[in-house]
This record gives C-alpha cells, structure tokens and sequence, in this order.
C-alpha cells in the first residue's frame, strides 16, 4: 500500500517527536553543555570568537592534531548557492575514531545511525559564529543507553569540549570571553 503525503508528514512528526527525550534527561545534560538553547537538546554549542570559516577550519586542525579521522567537511552554504538559495555560512564536519566509536556501536548497534560525531559551524542573524557537536552521552541516552561504555561515551564528550575550545577559543570560560562575531 503506498503512503499518502499525509501519512508521510504524520510518520515523519511522530518521528521527530520520539527522538527529543523527556525533559528530565534533557536537563540532565548541562553539566556537559557549554551553551544549550531550548531547541538544542543534545547538541554541546559554544560561541566563536572567530568567524565561521576560520572557526571551521580551526576545527579541523584541532581534529588533525587530536589524530581523529575526517570523513566529511560539508558546506551546505556553498549547496544552497548552486541551487540559487541564500544561506548563511553553515558548515558540517563529520569525523571520528574506530577504537572510541565501535565499542560503542558494539553496545548499541543503532548509535551507529549517529556515528561518526558531527560538527556544525554557524553564523546566526546577527553575524555571531557557533559551533555545536553532539554529546554522545545524549546520544547513547537516545539509543536506550549502551551499557560498558560509560567512560568511553564521557571521554568521548570531554574530547569533543576540549576541541570546541581550540577551534573557537572560548576556554576561558563565558563570562571573561567577548562577545562571538
């Protein structure tokens, strides 16, 4: 039997909808956010003080030098563009190491649909640059937990705080930092 748009449109709601997790779990989280919006659950977001290519390719240093394999850099900026869109610089960094990530898929295979971490690089409407990765924790938590691999899920997360930091320089905490361009 095919599916009707509607039904299309219900099943991809009802989707989105299963996937945020309670609000108790949702606010579990921010003893590992630097910065966490309403909208971001499960996103670790941090201001730049750089702006966005520069943030991007900071990123990618840090993630060179970390030894962490790049899969993807993905400019949806540049997409929109070659399709006649405007879009503000939005940038998609896909990397991730075997020996961290498998025993996690071994634990809780459909993580895998999530892996390998993904960055964001964004500029938002009034010109400040962020970058947001997933936490990891909170993408085991939404996969039904993946047991034994507690500590490689919250190094995991550490690592990814500390490259958030090199790329956009705000280690120094959000009350000594300026604002992000």
């Amino acid at each position: 039997m095919p599916i009707t748009r509607l039904a299309a449109g219900a099943l991809l709601a009802a989707l989105a909808a299963a996937s945020l997790p309670p609000p108790a779990a949702a606010a579990g989280n921010s003893e590992r956010t630097m910065t966490q919006t309403p909208s971001a659950q499960g996103l670790i977001v941090s201001p730049s003080r750089f702006g966005p290519k520069e943030t991007m390719d900071r990123l990618v240093t840090a993630v060179s030098e970390a030894g962490i394999g790049i899969a993807a850099r993905i400019d949806h900026a540049a997409a929109a563009a070659k399709a006649g869109l405007a879009l503000r610089p939005t940038e998609v960094l896909v990397f991730g190491n075997p020996k961290a990530g498998t025993p996690v898929m071994q634990a809780v295979p459909t993580i895998a649909i999530d892996l390998p971490l993904k960055a964001l690089v964004w500029q938002d409407e009034d010109g400040r640059t962020w970058l947001a990765v997933n936490d990891p924790v909170w993408l085991a938590e939404r996969h039904g937990g993946a047991a034994g691999t507690e500590a490689n899920l919250r190094a995991m997360a550490a690592g990814l705080v500390a490259l958030a930091a090199r790329a956009t320089a705000t280690d120094i905490g959000p009350a000594d930092a300026p604002p992000p361009r």
